[in-house]
This record gives structure tokens, sequence and C-alpha cells, in this order.
């Protein structure tokens, strides 16, 4: 017992072993991407992925509460890496019209989705869930837009369309861009507010 005002602490991973916990978390999200290449995520179970994992049964209780919590990760993992380099790209264009980064951003994940086979599928049809789509689109959307100062149920609502005509674009239902008519929203909510203060 460690003498921390009564209480029983545990060490805390350090080093090597803080790695090798990265390293087995890891494995088990990349067992379950590829899972989720072949059924749905409801269709899979707790033993199937840390069996593609190559871990015990019971490791898997020690990075996640559930499988819900697993696939969250996942989706978590899938749109941050998208999200990650639609803005390095943005930065790296160097332009500072909000409208121009708002296009450019959206334009460059539709194509990062309706481009990469494994990305859009694994997104949009394995069953993950889709508030952490939208939560990655907010992302992109409040830093390609944040001069204009979106409160956060405006951000939440062009998260939302853009997450929406993202999805029309991958299925197929929305062939042209349609990066304009986010940005018209967008100038609609700015402008109103504008107008209110």
């Amino acid at each position: 017992m460690t003498d921390n005002q009564g209480i029983d602490t545990p060490k805390r991973p350090r080093g090597p072993n803080l790695r090798k916990r990265e390293r087995t978390r890891n494995k088990l999200i990349e067992a379950a991407e590829m899972l989720l290449l072949t059924k749905p995520a409801d269709e899979i179970t707790i033993q199937e992925i840390t069996v593609t994992a190559e871990v015990a049964l019971g490791t898997f209780y020690n990075y996640f509460i559930s499988k819900t919590s697993m696939m969250s990760a996942v989706a978590d993992k899938l749109i941050d890496g998208a999200v990650s380099r639609v803005i390095v790209d943005i930065d790296e264009v160097k332009v500072s019209d909000a409208s121009a980064r708002l296009r450019i951003g959206f334009d460059l994940l539709r194509d990062n989705i309706t481009n990469d086979p494994n990305l859009g599928f694994l997104i949009l049809e394995a069953g993950l869930p889709l508030h952490n789509f939208i939560a990655g689109i907010e992302v992109l959307i409040d830093r390609t837009i944040g001069d204009l100062h979106l409160d956060t149920a405006q951000s939440s609502l062009v998260s939302g369309a853009a997450a929406n005509l993202l999805i029309k674009h991958y299925t197929g239902h929305l062939k042209a861009s349609s990066a304009d008519m986010l940005i018209s929203m967008v100038d609609a909510l700015s402008n109103r507010e504008a107008a209110l203060a």
C-alpha cells in the first residue's frame, strides 16, 4: 500500500510499458478495422477482435469497456486521420479567406472519402458510430472558418449538413460539388450573426 492519504494508487505504466500498452491498443483497433472490411460492426464479437489481434480476451477490457467504445475508437482513428491530412493540406495552401478554406477543406475531405475505398466504406458503411464522423467534420469546419465565430449550435448545424453532403457524394446521390451549398449556409449564418450584433 502506498501512503497517499490512505488511498491505494496503482503504479502508472512508464517507458517501455507505456509503449507496449499503446502497441496493444493499436493492435486491437487494427484488428477491428480488418474485421470491419469483412462484416458489419454489429456482427463482430470481442472474441473475434482479440483472436485477430492475437491477444487474450481479457486484455480487451484493459483498453475498452465495451465493443461500442472500441468501435468509437476505430471511428475516431479513421476520421481524425482523414481530417488531419486535410488540415495539413489546407495549411500548406496558405489561403486566408474562410470561404475558400472551407471549399478546399470540404473538397479534400470529400475526395479522401470517395477515392479511398476502405476509408469511405469503414466510416460510412461498416456500422461505426456516425457521431464520430460529424465530430471530426466539426473540427475541420472550426479550423477552416474559425474567423467567422459561429456559435456551437451553428457549428453543429454546418457540420451535420457537411456530413450529409459527404454521405450523398459517397453514395453517388450527389455528383456536383456541394461546397457552394455549404458556403452559402455559412455565409447566411455569419451574416445573421453580424446583423444581430
